[in-house]
């Protein structure tokens, strides 16, 4: 495995990690109350954003250099998971704590 490919792969994690915290903001609110989470789309938005734009270059050119591409396909794939690790973490803690989403 390559320089390039453990670069993404951590940048991949980093960014799904920061992703489930962003999603934990709901808890600014007491459990069961009616929210407008306006702000952690946003948050989310950039943290896909900034890992995609910082990973994926590390994991195409790992893709290009190593024999053994199995790690960069998966830190491209992560990479590119921020904002479905977080919207589903978000939906998952606004279902178990019962938050009620106002529109």
């Amino acid at each position: 495995m390559n320089e390039e490919s453990l670069r993404a792969l951590r940048v991949g994690i980093i960014g799904n990690l920061l992703a489930v915290a962003a999603a934990t903001l709901v808890f600014r609110e007491p459990p069961g109350t009616a929210i407008r989470p306006m702000d952690i789309p946003m948050y989310l938005f950039l943290i896909a954003f900034g890992t995609a734009i910082v990973g994926l270059p590390s994991a195409t050119s790992g893709l290009l250099k190593d024999a053994r591409r199995f790690a960069a396909w998966v830190a491209g794939g992560l990479c590119l998971a921020p904002l479905f690790v977080g919207v589903f973490a978000f939906h998952t803690l606004v279902i178990l704590f019962k938050y009620e989403l106002k529109p």
